[in-house]
C-alpha cells in the first residue's frame, strides 16, 4: 500500500527505535487505515524481523517466526532456539523461547533491533502467553524493541519490561500510536478530481483510510470515481463498509442500524436508541456504542466549555467513506448489478451536499489542528466544537498562544456577511475563552467570499476566512 501522510507517527517511531533502551509499542487501527505501509517505512534501514501473523493457530504462528528467527534474524543461520522439545519432527519453541533467543543474539550485535508482530489481534488464543514473555527482563547490551500491530480491541497489552540488572534504569513507558483516518490536506493529492473544492467532495465520498484513496483514479472526476468504485456491479469498494463491519463481529446488524442513523450526521443517545429498534431501554445502545468507538470507527464529543459531568454528548462516524456508504451504499446493496450505475448515482446525487454539510466540520478542524500555522503563525493546542443554547460552533479552540478561536462551517450555503454576526451572537452566549484580549472568528465555506464579506473581515482584523485553496495548501 502506498505511504500516505503519517509523517508525526513515522517521526515518533524513528525515535522510539533510537532509544537506548528497550521500547515496547501498540500501533492500532482499523483494516486499510496505514499500519503496515507505516512500520515499513519506519523500518527502512533499520535491522528487524517483521512478522504478519497468519490466521492459524498459535503453534503455527510461533512456527512462522521461529523459521524468520533461524533464517534472517541476528546471526541467521540454523543455531538452536530455546524453548524447543529436542527429538520432535518439527519442534515448536515457546513464545518466552523465541523471545529471549532474540534478546541474547541481538545482545550480541552492536545495533539494536526492532521485532514487529503484524495483525497481532490474531494472537488471541495466546494472549496471556505473549504478554507474559514481552514482560521479562531484556538482556544487557543493544535493545529489542517490540511493536505489536493489529485491530483494537484484540491485542495483547504491552506492559513496561523488567528490568535485566536490580539498578537498571526505569524503562521507558510502553506507547500507543491509534491510527485514524488521515485529514484531507494529507491525501488531498491522491484523489480524483483538478480543483480543490472537487478533491473536497472527494475527500467526503472516500475519506483517509489509504486502502480506500487507494482503489481511486486522480485523473477522474469523484462523480465518475464514484460511479466506478462503489456502483459498478464490478466495483471493488461496492461492499467495502459490510466486508469490513462483519471482518470485525460476528453479528453486526445492530452495529449497522447504529452507523446508519450516524451516517447523516452527528446524532445524541436518543437518536442511537431510537435506530436500533429492537433494542427496549437506550442503555442496551451502551456496549454496541463503545465497541464501534473501541474498533476507531466512531468518536464520542462533548461541547469545550461543557461541565466536567456534563452527559450532553453527540457522536459521529469518524471517516467520510465510511459515513457515506452507510448512507448511499448500504441501502442499494441489493440493487447493485442489476440496476445501472447512472440510474443509482442519479439517486444519491440530490443528496451529496447534504453528506458534505456533515463532513465539512471536520476538515474545518484539521486545518486549525495542523494547517493553520501558515497564516497564524500558530495551530491550535486544543480544538473541537462549542454548542448550546444560542450557538453551534462547529470549529472552535485554543491556538498554541493562548488565542481563542470560534468557526463556523459553510459548504451548501454561499459566504454572507450575516455569518459574523451569528458568530458574534455565540460568542456572546458561551463562557468558553472568555476574558481573553483578543478573540479570533474563522469562517470556512467552499464558495469563494464576497467582496463585501472580505472587506468586513478585513475592518476587523480579528477574522480568517478559508475557503478550499486555503485547505488544500494552494493559496
Amino acid at each position: 500500500m502506498e505511504f500516505l501522510g503519517r509523517q508525526r507517527e513515522l517521526g515518533t517511531l524513528r525515535t522510539q527505535y533510537d532509544s537506548p533502551r528497550p521500547v515496547r509499542i501498540r500501533v492500532t487501527g482499523p483494516p486499510g487505515v496505514g499500519k503496515t505501509a507505516l512500520l515499513a517505512r519506519s523500518l527502512q534501514g533499520l535491522p528487524h524481523l517483521h512478522l504478519t501473523c497468519p490466521p492459524l493457530p498459535d503453534p503455527d504462528i510461533r512456527s512462522e517466526l521461529h523459521r524468520l528467527i533461524r533464517g534472517t534474524g541476528p546471526e541467521g543461520g540454523d543455531g538452536e532456539v530455546e524453548g524447543t522439545r529436542p527429538g520432535l519432527p518439527d519442534p515448536v519453541p515457546t513464545w518466552r523461547g523465541l523471545i529471549r533467543t532474540l534478546r541474547r543474539r541481538v545482545a550480541r550485535q552492536d545495533r539494536a533491533w526492532v521485532l514487529v508482530l503484524d495483525d497481532a489481534h490474531r494472537l488471541t488464543e495466546a494472549r496471556s502467553a505473549v504478554e507474559e514473555a514481552l514482560g521479562d527482563g531484556d538482556a544487557p547490551g543493544p535493545p529489542l524493541h517490540l511493536v505489536l500491530a493489529g485491530r483494537r480491541p484484540g491485542l495483547p497489552k504491552v506492559g513496561p519490561v523488567e528490568a535485566a540488572k536490580p539498578d537498571a534504569e526505569d524503562p521507558m513507558p510502553p506507547l500507543e500510536l491509534a491510527l485514524g483516518p488521515l485529514p484531507f490536506r494529507a491525501v488531498q493529492h491522491r484523489l480524483p478530481g483538478r480543483e480543490p473544492e472537487e478533491r473536497l467532495r472527494a475527500y467526503g465520498i472516500f475519506g483517509g483510510w489509504p486502502a480506500h484513496i487507494a482503489a481511486t483514479d486522480a485523473r477522474m472526476t469523484p462523480i465518475t470515481a464514484l460511479r466506478r468504485t462503489l456502483l459498478d456491479p464490478d466495483a471493488p469498494l461496492a461492499h467495502r463498509g459490510l466486508a469490513l463491519l462483519e471482518r470485525a463481529l460476528q453479528t453486526p446488524a445492530r452495529y449497522a442500524a447504529l452507523l446508519k442513523v450516524l451516517s447523516r450526521g452527528e446524532a445524541g443517545w436518543g437518536d442511537l436508541h431510537a435506530g436500533v429498534r429492537d433494542l427496549t431501554s437506550s442503555g442496551q445502545v451502551a456496549p454496541y456504542v463503545a465497541r464501534l468507538e473501541a474498533m476507531g470507527w466512531v468518536e464520542v464529543r462533548r461541547s469545550l466549555d461543557a461541565e466536567p459531568r456534563s452527559r450532553s454528548r453527540r457522536y459521529r462516524i469518524l471517516d467520510p467513506f465510511l459515513a457515506f456508504w452507510f448512507r448511499f451504499v448500504l441501502p442499494r446493496l441489493a440493487r447493485l448489478g442489476q440496476v445501472d450505475g447512472e440510474a443509482l448515482l442519479e439517486e444519491i446525487l440530490p443528496e451529496l451536499d447534504d453528506h458534505m454539510d456533515h463532513v465539512f466540520p471536520a476538515v474545518g478542524r484539521q486545518f486549525m489542528e495542523h494547517d493553520v500555522m501558515e497564516f497564524l503563525a500558530a495551530n491550535a493546542r486544543a480544538c473541537g466544537s462549542l454548542w448550546g443554547d444560542g450557538y453551534e460552533m462547529p470549529v472552535a479552540g485554543i491556538l498554541a498562544t493562548g488565542v481563542p478561536f470560534y468557526g463556523s462551517t459553510h459548504w451548501s450555503e454561499s459566504p454572507r456577511t450575516a455569518f459574523l454576526r451569528r458568530l458574534d451572537e455565540g460568542i456572546r452566549e458561551t463562557r468558553y475563552g472568555f476574558g481573553r484580549e483578543l478573540r479570533l472568528r474563522v469562517l470556512v465555506a467552499r464558495a469563494p467570499f464576497p467582496r463585501e464579506l472580505e472587506r468586513a473581515a478585513a475592518s476587523r482584523q480579528d477574522t480568517l476566512l478559508v475557503g478550499p485553496r486555503e485547505l488544500a495548501g494552494e493559496a
